[in-house]
């Protein structure tokens, strides 16, 4: 069956999530963009109606959410409630927003509702989470998961450094990721210890910056995030982990697993590759090939990742 999509947003993530769709055989029926301008230019790459208002995704058999972060829960809430299948773009919500009229819309439509998580989709990603969950590495000493990139003028639009767009800076746009998938891997929430955040441009409102450590929950695992926006070059992102078996990491040149029992390893993923496979994961869902496992990006899962989110805000507020 070939599903036809609504796209919500019609800058560069729509069009990511567009090509997700299209290389699985699905069609994008429409563009839904407050710029009727911007959407009819993205329509007309994929034979799509263009459009402003969210009605207009009515018919189709599922949405992807990828406006700016401040629209992202009043147009799930919207779109829920049409009973259609959603895809949505991290953060489902800002801090400090109430999910309960979500999970109202969820349950009266009775669709599937997942956030967009491609780092979950990373294969060497996934084959390490396999390795730990499976005891490969033994008990787990350490998890580091540094997630840098240099900032040009034009690598992400002005919304992104606003709070009243954003709502925060790279503790939320880019932690939201490294939380999620700490938490996935190892099984267990985050005990912060300590929070550090910085901004280093001056024309951006949000930090730039931010600095988690601590431990998983309930266990002796230490645990260090560091999250960075830079004006240089900075060092590559990699995710290590040590055990007291083997070790593992994932980095822009690839990802290896070493342990007592075996060695193997793969390429970096190339960028769209994870968005295509979230998409593929996602449509069996919404076709009921598939079921959402206990650990998977829901609503309940990702509500647990911003409220790690808000407790390290607090902590940085506490601070002073």
């Amino acid at each position: 069956m070939t599903l036809g999509v609504a796209i919500v947003g019609a800058g560069w993530m729509g069009e990511t999530h567009a090509n997700a769709v299209i290389a699985e055989g699905d069609a994008v029926d429409v563009i839904i963009d407050v710029d009727i301008d911007r959407a009819a230019s993205l329509a007309g790459k994929f034979g799509a109606r263009a459009a402003t208002d969210l009605s207009a995704a009515e018919g189709c058999q599922a949405a992807v959410v990828a406006t700016p972060s401040a629209l992202h829960l009043r147009q799930s809430e919207e779109l829920a409630r049409m009973g259609l299948p959603l895809l949505v773009e991290k953060p489902h919500r800002f801090p400090g927003e109430d999910a309960t009229r979500m999970r109202e819309a969820l349950a009266k439509g009775s669709a599937p509702f997942q956030v967009g998580m491609t780092t979950r989709f990373h294969p060497g990603v996934r084959a390490i989470a396999d390795a730990v969950q499976a005891g490969e590495l033994g008990d787990v000493l350490s998890y580091t998961d540094r997630y840098w990139f240099r900032l040009d003028d034009d690598t992400l639009p002005g919304w992104y450094f606003e709070p009243d767009t954003a709502g925060g800076g790279v503790l939320l746009t880019n932690g939201v990721h490294i939380l999620d998938r700490c938490r996935w891997i190892l099984g267990s929430g985050l005990h912060a210890d300590l929070y550090r955040s910085r901004r280093l441009f001056a024309a951006h409102n949000v930090e730039d910056f931010a600095l988690v450590q601590g431990r998983a929950k309930g266990t002796d695992t230490a645990v260090q995030l560091s999250l960075l926006w830079s004006p240089h070059e900075p060092g590559p992102s990699e995710l290590a982990i040590v055990g007291t078996s083997g070790c593992a990491r994932s980095g822009p040149d690839g990802w290896s697993i070493v342990s007592a029992t075996s060695h193997r390893s793969g390429p970096a993923p190339e960028p769209q590759e994870p968005f295509n496979l979230q998409w593929r994961d996602f449509r069996s869902k919404v076709l009921g090939e598939n079921e959402f496992a206990a650990d998977d990006p829901t609503l309940d899962m990702l509500e647990l990742t911003l409220a790690d989110i808000e407790t390290l805000y607090r902590l940085e507020k506490a601070d002073g």
